[in-house]
């Protein structure tokens, strides 16, 4: 470990003085440095300003606070009393705080705000199976309702997981009631991790619509994806739930024309072409067939279909094509077809 080094900073009274800490601070800790922070000696809003700039280096330099301490000597009494009645500075020992659990909640803020704003769970699960592993490994601290916690954000990281992957085929065939709904109850009474409470008591609304194995939770996670920015994977599991809708709808006709397990590719290829009524998609025996397919579909299920389709296009395309779309009007116009598809079909 190098000798340490005093390195003098201003008191933080003025805006000036704040940002002179920054750069002193920022100037002497390298790259992934790890920092114990001793807020013993020092103004009251010292560490106030410290916790902002901790935060500020975990994320640009990817620092960790491996511990925050506070020598809490006013437990003593007053210093005048402690002199006379410990006259040996070596008696005078005062308890020590340990206030690193309180500094990483700033984790935990992180955490939070990337699920609620992006709809990532990955540091949420992380951090809850990371700060509850202590618990879960013994047999008197390891509770029903702790086990739910853990089991309910692991299914929270996989939902994100496969909407930001865009598995429309997962979310549909995926357990929500045993996995999540059912897991609320008893993770919200879990008093281990209260910061987290907040976070769970919104959860029953947001996914009460979700049922087990249905396909409608394709349209239901292409809301979630639009209301989280992530445009791409809306479109695309707007679409495909909706061909297996319709591949669903019309699946003993197309059983009899594809009708080995292994065929279901083909006929959502089918499908598929029904909704965009491309007629060269079919033999032209079972053009018959096509036409009293597509007279069951909602003629506003084939307009809005049409728009999913060329907006998927602009996308992948990256914009290079023709009559491409500015960002806001794919994120229009996709809200705009959740909307409508939750009208029709849901």
């Amino acid at each position: 470990m190098p000798e340490p080094e005093k390195v003098g900073i201003p008191g933080g009274s003025s805006v000036e003085e704040f940002w002179e800490i920054f750069e002193t601070v920022n100037e002497h800790i390298p790259e992934e440095a790890e920092i114990v922070f001793d807020v013993t000696h020092s103004f009251r809003s010292l560490p106030l300003i410290m916790s902002v700039l901790l935060n500020y280096l975990e994320v640009v330099k990817g620092t960790k606070l491996v511990g925050c301490y506070y020598g809490a000597f006013e437990v003593l009494g007053r210093a005048a009393d402690v002199e006379k009645e410990y006259p040996d500075p070596a008696d005078r020992r005062a308890p020590i705080f340990d206030l690193t659990p309180f500094f990483q909640l700033n984790d935990w803020v992180k955490a939070i705000r990337d699920f609620k704003r992006f709809g990532d769970a990955g540091d949420l699960n992380r951090l809850a199976w990371q700060d509850t592993k202590p618990l879960a490994a013994k047999e008197e601290t390891r509770t029903d309702e702790l086990l739910a916690l853990r089991s309910l954000t692991g299914a929270l990281n996989k939902f994100t997981q496969m909407v930001h992957s865009s598995r429309c085929k997962d979310i549909q065939d995926f357990n929500f009631e045993s996995n999540i709904l059912n897991q609320l109850g008893p993770a919200t009474q879990c008093s281990e991790l209260p910061q987290l409470k907040p976070v769970l008591a919104g959860l029953g609304d947001v996914f009460a619509a979700y049922q087990d194995k249905d396909l409608k939770n394709g349209i239901r996670a292409a809301r979630w994806a639009y209301e989280h920015d992530l445009i791409p994977q809306g479109y695309t599991l707007l679409q495909e739930t909706i061909v297996s809708y319709y591949a669903q709808e019309f699946v003993a006709d197309l059983k009899r024309l594809y009708p080995k397990r292994e065929d279901e590719v083909k006929r959502r290829e089918y499908t598929s072409a029904l909704l965009a009524w491309r007629t060269g998609s079919w033999k032209k025996e079972d053009s018959g067939l096509a036409e009293k397919l597509k007279d069951k579909i909602d003629p506003e299920v084939e307009k809005h279909y049409d728009t999913l389709t060329q907006g998927r296009n602009d996308i992948n395309h990256g914009g290079h094509s023709h009559n491409a779309r500015k960002a806001e009007k794919l994120k229009k116009d996709l809200g705009d077809a959740i909307t409508k598809f939750e009208a029709l079909l849901c």
